[in-house]
């Protein structure tokens, strides 16, 4: 009897070294794959606001070329998202890869714990909560230069006729090919066409109550950008106001 349980205790603590082992090599796992994350996130939101930049230069806007370009140089330096390009799957990845790794460290945590592992718990503790104290203080989101318009550049297929995320009040609303002549618009290739009618209205309605508070506050702008063009023969401006 005293050799089986022997036999049992030296198992069971076989087991716990092992799942000490698992348990570093899996949070180290998720840190890994976290920084690429972070890292991946960083090149594809630079090379896409690169992109924006050289379908402004084409284009010939030197205006919106300048603004992109200076936001690029921002980016790179001090993380400071974009406004006049899309952040929103930068944002996305950035929020769901801190998901990933919360979800990591409170799971270390408790293996450590039920382990007895006090100090390596205790420590890690520590990482969880600094981590989520560095996420508080970098918040990612619509406030920091997210796009809030659901299709603002014309470019995702309609449904059912209709343009994604806009109402029709008056016109016959539709994507169109703009070519050379209507100029930069989002990096995208369609403008908004009301059809060939005297008036044409399209409206969209955004949620701001996630924002309200900043706003208020004074710590957050939105800010709303267009293009316009009544005619081949007009130049199209861009006017922006916060």
């Amino acid at each position: 009897m005293l050799i089986a349980v022997f036999a049992v205790m030296v198992t069971a603590v076989v087991n716990s070294g092992d799942e000490d082992s698992t348990n570093e090599s899996t949070l180290e796992a998720a840190k890994s794959q976290f920084g690429e994350s972070i890292a991946r996130a960083r090149d594809d939101l630079s090379e896409h606001m690169r992109t924006q930049a050289t379908y402004a230069q084409k284009a010939g806007d030197l205006k919106t070329l300048e603004k992109i370009e200076g936001e690029i140089k921002a980016f790179e330096s001090s993380s400071r998202l974009p406004i006049s390009v899309s952040s929103k799957g930068y944002a996305t990845l950035i929020q769901n890869s801190r998901k990933k790794m919360l979800v990591a460290y409170s799971a270390a945590v408790k293996q450590f714990t039920k382990a007895g592992k006090l100090t390596e718990a205790k420590a890690t503790q520590n990482e969880h909560d600094q981590f989520k104290t560095n996420e508080k203080a970098v918040p990612l989101g619509p406030q920091l230069g997210d796009e809030l318009l659901k299709s603002p550049g014309c470019e995702e297929p309609r449904v059912n006729g209709n343009i994604p995320g806009w109402v029709t009040a008056q016109g016959r609303w539709a994507p169109q090919d703009h070519g050379s002549w209507v100029g930069f618009h989002n990096g995208s290739k369609h403008n908004f066409y009301a059809g060939n009618v005297l008036v044409g209205e399209l409206y969209q309605d955004v949620d701001m109550e996630h924002l309200g508070r900043a706003i208020d506050a004074g710590n957050s702008t939105v800010v709303m950008t267009w293009l316009i063009n009544s005619h081949r023969s007009c130049p199209f401006c861009e006017t922006g106001a916060a």
